[in-house]
């Protein structure tokens, strides 16, 4: 219903830009963008449902659920005028990029680590929670060791980018969520996997990315500064 309720909005965004895409072709196309990404969304949801609840489809479809989110953020900041806002220095902007693949990697493996406590969980018919991650895959460990040099990262672009008052705010914001999420990580491993942990864990994820894209959406590189 929800997903219903979502591309019934989509449909509403564009018949409110299509008047006014000669002005503002930018946001039009965004909102195109934003309604196959909702369709493409709702027939894969169908597919994940076919094959009942199949790893990849479930990681597909987990994957277009956060593209959705990144193109109304794009839409929203382009109606409010902040897109490619502020100048930061290039190297700033290549940082922030490279910054955001480390955050799809370490979410990508997560997500193999979510399959593999998927298949545990079924096994022990979704109780003895503190066996789940007993017998470790490789990508937990990628995944447990990397988020430090995720978290790190992220701190040395908000260390980086201190004097961008604009954007300082949401910089810190961004330190702030890796910090929380790397908490519940560590409580999802010592904790036995409380059943609220997985989806906080999830959302943080989200948000942290989310974030990201903020910031690189509303800067742009400037070759005269080197700071």
């Amino acid at each position: 219903m929800l997903g219903v309720l979502l591309g019934l909005f989509a449909l509403i965004q564009v018949a409110i830009l299509i008047r006014n895409r000669k002005n503002n072709m930018l946001a039009f196309r965004t909102a195109i963008a934003f309604l196959v990404t909702v369709i493409l969304t709702g027939l894969f949801g169908a597919i994940v449902v076919k094959y009942n609840l199949a790893h990849l489809s479930i990681s597909i479809h987990l994957f277009f659920a956060i593209l959705l989110v990144q193109i109304q953020l794009a839409l929203v900041l382009i109606l409010r005028k902040r897109f490619q806002l502020v100048p930061i220095a290039a190297v700033s902007k290549n940082q922030l990029f490279f910054f955001l693949a480390l955050l799809l990697f370490h979410s990508a493996m997560g997500t193999v680590v979510r399959m593999h406590v998927d298949d545990v969980s079924k096994l022990l018919n979704y109780s003895q929670r503190d066996m789940w991650l007993e017998a470790l895959p490789i990508s937990f460990l990628i995944h447990r060791s990397f988020s430090w040099a995720l978290l790190l990262g992220g701190l040395w672009v908000l260390w980086r980018n201190r004097n961008v008052k604009a954007l300082f705010t949401q910089f810190k914001w961004l330190g702030v969520t890796l910090l929380l999420n790397m908490t519940v990580g560590i409580i999802l491993y010592y904790a036995d996997m409380p059943y609220w942990a997985q989806p906080a864990h999830l959302l943080l994820a989200a948000v942290a990315i989310t974030q990201t894209m903020a910031l690189l959406l509303q800067t742009k590189r400037n070759p005269l500064s080197k700071v």
